[in-house]
């Protein structure tokens, strides 16, 4: 996630296409999501130590703090975080267009068993070459 200025009335100011960026892991991991308009769920289609993208068709407005609670794998139970969403993306106008819709999601103040249940999900999808998958 960018931690640069969000120009207003723009939704989709980043591109989510290829490979995700250095730092960041391909994941497909469930997500429920609490917000001002209630609970919902997606999946985590990237992460990184900053923030993820969360694809799911229901969008909270930029700007709005969420509690997620990611059920990373080897975990018993999911672990809460707070985050913010950063972006957001509506379904495709175009079949050409094959991005799901979602957000762009920045962590606030993850907790500390967070911060390291994501930096050993990065490690594990570490190729042989050392760079994230």
């Amino acid at each position: 996630m960018s931690t640069g200025a969000i120009e207003a009335g723009r939704t989709d100011w980043t591109q989510q296409q290829g490979p995700p960026r250095s730092g960041r892991a391909a994941v497909e991991m469930p997500v429920d999501l609490h917000g001002d308009e209630g609970p919902f769920s997606g999946v985590v289609h990237n992460i990184s130590p900053e923030g993820l993208f969360l694809a799911t068709e229901r969008l909270a407005p930029v700007g709005e703090r969420v509690m997620l609670l990611l059920a990373f794998p080897g975990e018993r139970r999911p672990l809460a975080v707070r985050a913010e969403v950063r972006w957001a993306r509506p379904a495709p106008a175009t079949p050409d267009d094959r991005r799901p819709a979602g957000m762009g999601l920045r962590f606030v103040d993850p907790p500390l068993g967070v911060a390291l249940s994501i930096r050993e999900l990065i490690e594990a999808k570490r190729t042989d070459d050392g760079r994230p998958r």
